[in-house]
């Protein structure tokens, strides 16, 4: 229960933030402009590009998107230091389980509450604008097992991104510097982007398959059933373990404080 009572408290001490809401106005101003200057030929060509590349781009795109938008938030909650003693009166001295699992719950939650305003946002310009309409029907050559597979390599890539930063937030001992520190998420990002766009389909099916966080952008529209599941096996098998870990050593930083 206390879990919870942590989650939600994150959850409305980042939700409760004007600047929390403002990440929202991006993508609204971007698909007005969009409507206006995009033509046929850009829809057409956009269409192309998302059926070869789907997930070797729009995932590490979206990753960069979190990144940008929800990483310095994601990191602050971890960071252990004396204003989160505030935390910890308010759910009643909770033993660091609790603490690591109730915060990242709460911060889980929030990029989930964002996705599903980014989700909204589409669905509406794209039954009530002409041009945007014509550029997000572009992906109705999506199958219901492509979209499912499409929606389980997300969500994986951006709990590896999201850990990560979890990471940046329990090992960084200046809050003023996790800015500073989360470079290493940028950079991991766009390293597994560009070394799977570079990669030869050898290294990309026998190499990087079988390498967490990598493996995901090297799916496309031929990867086999086989190898989607040892994919999926291997990035669910790797987050468990990384939590573990990482729940550790929140425990860690939790005993020195």
């Amino acid at each position: 229960m206390k879990t919870f009572y942590t989650s939600s408290y994150i959850v409305k001490k980042n939700t409760s933030k004007l600047l929390f809401w403002t990440v929202f106005i991006w993508p609204i101003t971007l698909l007005m402009g969009l409507e206006v200057i995009i033509t046929e030929k850009d829809i057409q060509t956009f269409g192309l590009i998302m059926k070869e590349g789907l997930f070797s781009i729009g995932i590490p795109l979206y990753a960069l998107i979190v990144v940008v938008f929800f990483l310095q938030m994601v990191a602050r909650e971890f960071y252990i230091g004396k204003s989160e003693r505030i935390l910890e009166f308010l759910i009643a001295m909770s033993n660091y389980k609790t603490q690591f699992y109730g915060r990242l719950l709460g911060v889980s939650m929030i990029v989930l509450i964002s996705n599903l305003f980014y989700a909204a946002i589409l669905i509406i310009f794209k039954g009530k604008s002409y041009q945007i309409g014509k550029l997000l029907h572009q992906f109705d050559f999506l199958d219901t097992k492509q979209l499912f597979e499409f929606l389980i390599a997300l969500f994986l890539f951006s709990m590896f991104v999201i850990l990560f930063s979890v990471l940046v937030g329990i090992e960084t001992r200046d809050v003023s510097k996790i800015s500073q520190h989360l470079g290493s998420v940028y950079l991991l990002i766009i390293s597994a982007s560009i070394i799977n766009l570079i990669s030869n389909d050898f290294i990309q099916k026998k190499v990087l398959l079988y390498i967490p966080f990598f493996n995901i952008s090297s799916i496309d529209f031929q990867t086999s059933l086989i190898n989607i599941v040892i994919i999926f096996g291997i990035d669910i098998f790797t987050l468990t373990l990384f939590i573990i870990g990482l729940q550790k050593l929140f425990k860690k930083r939790v005993e020195i404080q």
